[in-house]
């Protein structure tokens, strides 16, 4: 009976298999693990100097700046079916949750699920498909930046329509709407910031000569908050204004060149307009450039990037000690080092260096907005990937 048992067993699990063979033909499922620890100083990216006007003192930079040891852990897991260059379907989900030593109150999580599916139109046309799930958990400063402990947990729907065109080996566009709603879970403290954004972008890529690759792209977004109301041109918020509606305008071309193998330099350039819908309260420019390094050989991977940005609002003022308050500016400047190595087909080290730097010209020491700051990032980590399980 019990070997009867076990050979039905069998033959099921066979039938099983057997209907499932044509199903994950041309098929490829890759799993990878992570696991980093580290230390963030400055989570909350305040200014390193704060004068507190009842009692006429500065803050003690330790309780002002909150800095802790930190663990991430995660996974990325990705399928992926072609049918003979007629279509192809991806479906994933990736993990990260962050746990500080200190202050478990502060502790991130981040959940994304993704669907992808391209049909091929022709030869040179394809046309895509994509849905994104994503749920957020993560406390951060308020608007006003007095209050460190404000929630921003969220449930996030992103979908996708792309066309890709590809005239020749060397050329290729993209032409894609993007639709997107966030909803935050109430805090009954604040009005929820829920929004929809609503995208049109044109892409085109080229490569002029070997080793080297133009890319540029334009962008137009609408921002639309269901409950949050606009600020009008002083910065007033009333519950009788409209509610927030902003729209982004953005140009980016990035370069990139090979000068030998391995190693790739990838400059890039970006400008932005933002346009408050109401009364320009919070409109501004900026405009700023990057540049990224990277080599990669015989398993190591080294990637060195830095950028800075100038932001420039319109007509909302910096908190400054002069007779007139000057526009408020902004100065960005990030970078972030880099580096991998594979010890064997499933094992992989990592060391991740990250650096955020806010510059402005509000000088005013008794306001925590406004503010420059100065935040650090370090992690080592390690990495495991599953074999690659592929269906011919």
């Amino acid at each position: 009976m019990k070997n009867y048992m076990r050979w039905m067993g069998t033959g099921i699990a066979c039938l099983l298999l057997a209907r499932l063979a044509p199903a994950l033909a041309q098929s490829e499922l890759k799993t990878e693990f992570n696991l980093t620890g580290g230390g963030e100083y400055n989570i909350f990216k305040s200014p390193d100097v704060l004068y507190n006007n009842e009692t006429d003192e500065y803050w003690d930079r330790d309780s002002l700046l909150i800095s802790d040891m930190l663990a991430d852990v995660g996974y990325d897991i990705d399928f992926l079916k072609e049918k003979d260059n007629k279509y192809a379907f991806s479906l994933g989900s990736d993990l990260w949750y962050r746990y500080y030593l200190n202050y478990d109150e502060l502790s991130q999580t981040r959940l994304n699920a993704y669907t992808d599916y391209t049909r091929l139109l022709g030869k040179k046309i394809h046309l895509g498909l994509f849905y994104n799930f994503r749920w957020s958990d993560r406390v951060g400063s308020s608007v006003t930046g007095d209050l460190l402990m404000r929630s921003f947990k969220y449930l996030g729907n992103e979908a996708k329509l792309y066309l890709d065109i590809l005239p020749s080996k060397k050329l290729s566009m993209r032409l894609f709407s993007r639709y997107q709603y966030k909803i935050y879970y109430d805090e009954n403290t604040f009005d929820p910031l829920d929004h929809a954004n609503l995208e049109f972008s044109y892409s085109i890529n080229a490569e002029p000569a070997r080793k080297h690759e133009v890319n540029m792209e334009l962008s137009l977004l609408d921002r639309y908050y269901t409950h949050y109301h606009a600020l009008d041109a002083s910065g007033t918020y009333d519950r009788i204004s409209p509610l927030r509606h902003f729209r982004y305008f953005a140009a980016q071309l990035d370069y990139s060149w090979k000068p030998m193998r391995g190693f790739r330099i990838n400059p890039e350039l970006e400008v932005k307009r933002r346009v408050d819908m109401f009364e320009g309260y919070y409109s501004y420019f900026s405009y700023g450039g990057g540049l990224r390094i990277r080599y990669m050989r015989n398993g190591f991977y080294i990637s060195l990037y830095g950028d800075y940005k100038l932001l420039n609002y319109d007509i909302r003022e910096a908190f400054s000690s002069h007779a007139v308050n000057p526009m408020l500016e902004y100065g960005y400047f990030d970078y972030s080092l880099t580096m991998k190595h594979k010890l064997s087909r499933q094992w992989e080290i990592s060391l991740r260096l990250n650096s955020d730097a806010r510059s402005s010209n509000s000088d005013l020491e008794d306001f925590r907005t406004r503010r420059g700051y100065n935040n650090y990032e370090a992690l080592i980590g390690i990495n495991y990937a599953l074999p690659d399980m592929k269906w011919k």
